[in-house]
């Protein structure tokens, strides 16, 4: 928990001030913490200046409101806007996941996805695998206050808040994706969709990524596959012409 008058202390400055709230920025594509690339925050489209500390977390402070929306512009990654609710938020501390331009964005060791679908359009893809940790238990909404909520076994104790993950169908080769908004418990997650009541028990769920194709419906994906084990297949969802298309790229 980030203690914020500690913090002020620390920087020898003398005021009082609360936290609305802190928060680290992380790169959807391999995890790392984002540090050195310029960024522009909005707070309710009000551009503010958060204070950094030398380990990548932004801190807001003093902001009445117990929710907001806060827009993160970044180079070379997609707008990234978020729905705060304070009173939901442990610790008022969460992990926000940028989703990066695959254009710009190449390494030796990945594989390259491209094609054609929509223009505009969101793309997503995931690993067909049973080789995973974490596991689909159950899913229930809470009618109460709407929330989706997201039980899962996770022995490892990964690290998920604010992930894009997959619950993947390894018979009909389909998956669905979700983010991480919310832990509520080592088993339970809020999450920001409803799970089709199709997935099973110990369905495997994987970690998801998504790009948009180009006004032409160019899309292009790098994805890691530094073991090459025999099941690196990968799910890619899109759209063409309104209709859900699948795809199953294998690189063995």
């Amino acid at each position: 928990m980030i203690d914020i008058n500690k913090y002020f202390l620390s920087q020898k400055i003398n005021c009082e001030v609360s936290l609305t709230l802190a928060f680290k920025l992380r790169d959807s594509f391999d995890d790392q913490v984002l540090n050195n690339i310029n960024f522009s925050f909005y707070l309710n489209n009000k551009l503010i200046k958060p204070i950094k500390k030398n380990d990548g977390c932004y801190i807001i402070i003093n902001n009445k409101d117990k929710n907001f929306e806060l827009k993160i512009l970044a180079d070379n990654y997609f707008e990234k806007n978020i729905l705060i609710d304070i009173d939901k938020i442990k610790d008022r501390y969460i992990e926000i996941y940028l989703v990066p331009d695959y254009k710009f964005k190449k390494t030796s060791s990945d594989l390259n996805i491209q094609g054609i679908s929509d223009p505009n359009t969101e793309v997503w893809a995931t690993k067909l695998s049973n080789r995973t940790n974490i596991r689909f238990i159950s899913f229930e909404k809470i009618k109460k206050n709407n929330n989706n909520i997201l039980k899962i076994s996770n022995p490892a104790s990964e690290s998920l808040l604010g992930r894009l993950l997959a619950v993947v169908d390894l018979e009909k080769k389909d998956f669905q994706s979700f983010f991480i908004e919310n832990k509520i418990s080592d088993t339970d997650y809020e999450i920001d969709s409803e799970i089709n009541k199709k997935y099973k028990i110990s369905s495997p769920i994987q970690k998801a990524y998504v790009t948009k194709s180009d006004e032409t419906g160019y899309y292009n994906f790098y994805l890691s596959n530094n073991n090459k084990l025999e099941d690196d297949e990968y799910i890619v969802l899109y759209y063409k012409n309104k209709k859900r298309v699948l795809k199953v790229i294998d690189f063995k």
